[in-house]
């Protein structure tokens, strides 16, 4: 579909590779590293990823970040997944975590991250005091669930503008000074709220 648009239209995709288009990303890998670098921090040397859609950009993202740093850190990592990217795949997921003997989990979103802590509570495993769970969007749920979600924060209006500017200074064309067909990464962070603590000694 996408290809067929882009002889017909002009337009910028938002957090997905296509060749010859003009890209934003929203560098979740980067989070993603930095989310490993917390929980490492806090004396977590096991930790899963539940990962997204099969052929999700964001989700490979996530899962080459996770992969890299874990190794670097020393951090044995388990991917569960795909898994769907609702609070249902996180509920789905959480057995499988609860057997892993993980004691840290990066989730592909934050709805996946409070289905898992549901799924865990449901399970007699307490979040964090037995299992830290990070999500990833700074989504209005994870705000106000109990406990408050830490999660990697996306700069998803800041991209949003990018997008919109780049579309216009495309349609404008050359004679305006229009930048050719790139790729624009946006920074994402980490906001540590309740979900994640210091891994339990016992």
């Amino acid at each position: 579909m996408i290809e067929r648009l882009r002889a017909q239209v002009p337009f910028v995709v938002v957090n997905r590779r296509l060749k010859g288009l003009t890209t934003v990303l929203m560098d979740v890998g980067q989070g993603a590293g930095v989310a490993v670098e917390h929980v490492a921090g806090l004396g977590h040397r096991r930790m899963a990823l539940l990962t997204g859609p099969a052929g999700s950009w964001t989700s490979g993202e996530i899962r080459q970040a996770a992969t890299d740093r874990t190794a670097e850190l020393g951090v044995e990592l388990t991917v569960i997944g795909p898994n769907e990217p609702t609070e249902h795949g996180g509920l789905a997921a959480a057995q499988a975590v609860a057997a892993s003997g993980v004691t840290a989990v990066l989730c592909y979103n934050d709805l996946v991250a409070l289905g898992l802590i549901e799924g865990l509570r449901e399970r007699g495993v307490d979040v964090p005091g037995d299992v830290s769970v990070i999500g990833v969007d700074d989504s209005l749920p994870g705000r106000l669930s109990r406990p408050k979600l830490t999660t990697i924060t996306m700069p998803t209006a800041a991209a949003g503008r990018m997008a919109v500017d780049l579309l216009l200074a495309t349609i404008a064309g050359p004679a305006a000074g229009a930048p050719p067909r790139t790729t624009v990464r946006l920074e994402t962070g980490l906001l540590i709220r309740e979900s994640t603590q210091r891994v339990s000694s016992s």
